[in-house]
């Protein structure tokens, strides 16, 4: 099972959810699951999730109904789940005949069965399936790393990439003549994918187009900014993460068949390459435990993102930064793309100086900088550093890296540790302190990660992991709890610094809880 749907949600023994309405859509697939009581949700809902509502807001007018079913489905969500019992002892009749009309699949999911069940069960589900098909991943990978070391040519690697993959496979060599195709492929595949190669990587790039809407990936095999062939896949289902890891590393194969002295470093920046994009999706976490797994360490947060583009060979570039020794051991470097690379380091151990000494000896080479305090900002902070990095043209700064967060001094408070400023911190959150671990534990990690940012509310709930509501309801437990107007900057301020002088910093998410 490629995708959570519908049908598989309905079938779950479990959740005892039944289908009133809709089973045209049975099919669609289901991405996560929110749950609305507004009368429009969908400026809150991303498509294909799956709504689950109690129906607070339906009123005796039936075209409330049509428009409110008419509204998911343009928006393209998954599915409706209504919950009866609570406030409608069945779903109504006029939300039905809408959602058969449009194809919306509507189900039935009875008062015995809390929405947060429906909601672990999809999300346990797509846990499984990632395992699952980091695993598949992982032995597909050995069976390659295996076919190779016995000496594998070409056409191996091709049959075993077809057969893992389930899709036509062809190489295609730099002149856009096919070298050699999987024995599975249909008939036109080869030509298809020698024109198709032809069409749409002429001139040769440095990167990978990837045509999504037709199942395609082309995977140009790079060397020393030198197109040496390309990988061509089709199939009827989309590419996953997990297959894309696969795929890096039979363009690894590939780099080490065509250019054997280059085996050990290829090797190791497809790792680095596939555990940066891993992060990138959202997975730092992930990421991080297969860093060390693989003996590659992620920095933890808060770290710096530096970004390198420019005309040198940037395979060049990584290995120096990688083996380096006057830039420490605390980093991590890997390619982003073909055009850039990226280095992680923790923000208490930046080597700024360092590493401008080592990018100027590389040749033309642009940098920027930029910092990620958590998680959920790493993929926008290594956006906004690779774009500047690429924008850059001269240097703009005294040390030849943009930095764009120049006002970060979060690890620079001059904090004393003296017995006075412990009891004024201590003072300054006794409410806090006094309450029972598990409130005292909540409160303390909701308001240091709402002080980090700024205020919002939108941010604090997505870096908490927690709900709009449950988010809400915290907030005003903690402005009962403080000694002043929460919304005035010295007070702000004060609890900033008291946190601060306790080491009391952000604590790992957990599951979403109730208030």
């Amino acid at each position: 099972m490629n995708q959570l749907t519908v049908k598989w949600l309905s079938g779950q023994p479990g959740l005892a959810i039944s289908l009133v309405a809709g089973s045209a859509g049975l099919e669609h697939p289901i991405e996560t699951v929110h749950s609305s009581e507004q009368l429009d949700p969908t400026p809150w809902m991303q498509p294909e999730e799956l709504l689950l509502t109690t129906g607070m807001w339906l009123t005796d007018d039936e075209n409330v109904c049509v428009e409110y079913v008419e509204r998911l489905a343009r928006h393209g969500a998954a599915g409706i789940g209504f919950g009866i019992g609570i406030h409608h002892d069945r779903v109504p009749q006029a939300m039905v005949e809408a959602a058969d009309a449009r194809g919306l699949p509507l189900l039935a999911v009875p008062e015995l069965t809390p929405f947060s069940h429906v909601l672990t069960t999809v999300w346990m589900a797509k846990l499984r399936m990632l395992q699952q098909g980091m695993r598949d991943a992982m032995q597909t990978g050995e069976s390659l790393l295996v076919a190779a070391a016995e000496g594998a040519g070409h056409r191996t690697i091709v049959e075993r990439l077809s057969t893992a993959l389930g899709a036509d496979v062809a190489w295609v060599n730099p002149d856009h003549r096919v070298v050699t195709g999987s024995s599975a492929a249909s008939p036109d595949f080869l030509e298809w994918a020698r024109e198709h190669a032809a069409r749409a990587l002429a001139p040769w790039p440095t990167g990978t187009a990837d045509t999504r809407a037709e199942r395609t990936v082309i995977l140009p095999v790079v060397l020393a900014r030198r197109a040496r062939g390309a990988l061509v896949l089709r199939r009827e289902e989309p590419f996953t993460a997990a297959n894309r890891h696969v795929l890096k590393t039979a363009v690894a194969l590939f780099r080490m068949n065509l250019l054997k002295e280059r085996e050990v470093l290829e090797a190791s920046l497809d790792a680095r390459s596939a555990l940066l994009s891993v992060a990138l999706a959202g997975n730092f976490d992930l990421a991080a435990r297969l860093g060390y797994d693989m003996g590659l360490d992620l920095p933890g947060f808060p770290l710096r993102v530096t970004a390198v583009h420019g005309r040198t060979d940037l395979f060049e570039v990584l290995d120096e930064l990688i083996h380096n020794q006057t830039l420490g051991r605390r980093h991590f470097a890997a390619m982003h793309g073909d055009r850039s690379l990226v280095l992680l380091s923790p923000q208490d151990g930046w080597p700024g100086a360092a590493l401008e000494a080592c990018l100027s000896g590389l040749g033309d080479l642009h940098a920027a900088t930029a910092v990620s305090y958590h998680s959920g900002t790493f993929a926008e902070a290594v956006g906004r550093a690779t774009d500047a990095a690429m924008n850059s043209s001269t240097s703009t700064s005294a040390s030849g890296i943009v930095d764009l967060d120049t006002d970060f001094d979060h690890q620079a408070l001059p904090l004393v540790h003296d017995p006075s400023h412990l009891a004024w911190a201590t003072n300054v959150l006794s409410s806090f302190l006094e309450l029972p671990d598990r409130s005292r534990e909540d409160s303390l990690r909701t308001l240091h990660s709402w002080l980090s940012n700024h205020g919002n509310n939108e941010a604090t709930a997505r870096d908490l992991r927690v709900h709009r509501n449950t988010l809400r309801f915290r907030m005003e437990r903690i402005r009962g709890l403080v000694n002043g107007d929460l919304d005035k900057p010295d007070t702000r301020a004060g609890l900033w610094m008291a946190l601060r002088t306790l080491d009391i910093g952000s604590a790992p998410a957990v599951r979403e809880a109730g208030p």
